[in-house]
């Protein structure tokens, strides 16, 4: 699937200035379309947004962006404990998600039984 920068900085929670300077700071890892260049429309693959998620979680660790350049060469032994953060964050932040809107339903529901019931008695009584 291809991205928008916009979609990548909606995924991530930060602003587009910040995705530009992820592209400039990692593009040698991103794909060509992520760094197009002036005036070209970019296109970010879901392995550019795993990338940018990885490499952002690891300057939330307190890396360096020089440190993380150096653990994005590093090939995936060195990323493995960054990426499952990054997974298991994604993952929380969907079930958190889903936590709610099944919250917000189940309270809709609890208000139409109540309204059906009143309706019920209404039309008895």
């Amino acid at each position: 699937m291809v991205h928008s920068t916009k979609e990548i900085a909606d995924a991530l929670g930060v602003p587009v200035s910040i995705v530009y300077t992820y592209t400039r700071q990692f593009g040698k890892f991103l794909s060509r379309g992520a760094s197009p260049g002036s005036w070209v429309r970019r296109k970010f693959t879901d392995v550019n947004l795993v990338t940018i998620r990885v490499a952002r979680q690891l300057l939330k660790d307190g890396l360096t962006y020089a440190q993380v350049n150096e653990r994005l060469a590093g090939g995936i032994g060195g990323l493995a404990d960054a990426l499952l953060r990054a997974w298991v964050a994604a993952l929380e932040s969907a079930v958190e998600a889903w936590r709610s809107l099944a919250e917000e339903r189940g309270r809709e529901v609890e208000a139409l039984r109540e309204d059906v019931h009143r309706l019920r008695e209404e039309s008895l009584g």
